[in-house]
């Protein structure tokens, strides 16, 4: 069973200005938060946090007191830029240490850390601003706090900036022309556009005015070098648009038509090619929501554009089983993505089609055709005429 005394032992050699004092208490740290000791150990450490007066959770063994101990020893591993420090061990017990203290079933309470919130999100940023290698550790750590409000409600808006427009970066290189097949490379970028996203999903507040440039500045230039789709990444991707104009969209004004402009020939390359029904279903819902946003119609109703596109895609589902669109269908997964897909399908149709129908979009000449009221209610009727089960 853990006791004060424990605790104050550790973590007293974790101020240590030597490496070695500070390693073998990091080892022994690792010893408490890892299996049968843990409950007692992590039920300590919140009993102190709880109790502790407002100004005095920074001494003694309280969790915002080991947190910041940790985060000491990361930056002590970095500046004196030690063999190994890329892997220190210091960063991977913080990861495990927070981990440990929002774990209630751990620590018996909830919102231990909101004393240090601030200051770990600055840590963060500083760290894998300054030794990219600690991003490994570091990231789980970030998303894991920006999930919790009062957590992110801490964080300056400058640091909430600076860390998106950090990963902004991360994920263009990561769909740079010139990306490594290799897959630890493909994985590092894929965590990255993840953590961009849980940072879109959850900002401390309204957008800052400072960073809606750079967030549309990074889109335009990431899918300028998306050549293909690319599963899961790819996926994770239109999360993140999707995402930035559902939170700001109403703010960005005609901006959200740049945005269409760099994203729109990735998805009409990949709308009718792809497999991936949660990628289909994260195009429907991007287009939905430029419609909603009303900027972007114009530009969605040409022939070769998103109206043509989802023609093809009606047609390409007419052998499409009956059963599929009906309560009665199977009850396999695969089979509820599919009609789960076809039903946003026939939805945004239905909105596009009305779209073409009340705004017909002018001819510019013969280099340019679009697609006329005529020729959409003909399509229409001809696809009806053919007993096509999705038109």
């Amino acid at each position: 069973m853990a006791t004060a005394r424990d605790v104050e032992e550790v973590v007293q050699k974790l101020a240590s200005d030597r490496a070695r004092p500070r390693d073998v208490r990091v080892k022994l740290l690792g010893t408490w938060l890892q299996g049968d000791r843990a409950p007692t150990f992590c039920r300590l450490l919140a009993r102190n946090t709880a109790r502790a007066k407002p100004g005095h959770l920074a001494s003694g063994a309280t969790w915002p007191f080991l947190i910041t101990a940790l985060a000491k020893c990361v930056l002590a591993d970095i500046a004196a830029k030690r063999r190994g420090a890329t892997r220190s061990a210091a960063a991977g017990m913080l990861r495990a240490a927070v981990r440990c203290a929002e774990d209630a079933r751990l620590s018996g309470h909830s919102l231990l850390l909101v004393s240090v919130a601030k200051q770990l999100f600055s840590h963060i940023l500083e760290v894998i601003k300054d030794a990219p290698s600690f991003q490994l550790e570091y990231s789980p750590i970030l998303r894991q706090l920006l999930t919790v409000k009062e957590y992110r409600y801490q964080m300056k808006p400058r640091t909430y900036s600076n860390l998106v427009v950090l990963y902004m970066k991360k994920v263009a290189t990561g769909f740079d022309a010139n990306f490594s097949n290799q897959a630890s490379s493909k994985e590092e970028s894929f965590r990255c556009t993840w953590t961009l996203h849980v940072l879109l999903e959850n900002p401390p507040g309204d957008y800052p005015d400072t960073m809606r440039e750079e967030v549309l500045n990074g889109f335009c230039a990431i899918f300028s070098h998306i050549r293909r789709e690319d599963g899961k990444l790819t996926s994770k991707l239109m999360e993140c648009v999707n995402t930035f104009l559902l939170m700001d969209g109403p703010n960005l004004g005609d901006k959200s038509v740049e945005i269409h402009k760099a994203v729109q020939d990735f998805i009409l390359r990949s709308w009718l090619m792809t497999r991936d029904l949660r990628l289909k279903s994260l195009f429907i819902t991007y287009v939905k929501i430029q419609l909603k946003l009303a900027r972007a119609i114009p530009k969605v109703l040409e022939r070769k554009n998103l109206l043509g596109v989802i023609m093809d895609d009606l047609d390409q589902n007419v052998n499409t089983e009956a059963g599929l669109l009906w309560c009665e269908a199977s009850r396999d997964a695969k089979d509820v993505s599919l009609r789960c897909s076809l039903e946003e399908l026939m939805d945004l149709s239905a909105t596009i089609f009305y779209q073409a129908y009340k705004s017909p979009t002018p001819m510019r000449g013969d280099d340019e055709k679009k697609l006329k009221t005529e020729d959409v209610i003909s399509r229409i009727t001809n696809s009806l005429k053919k007993g096509s089960l999705c038109w």
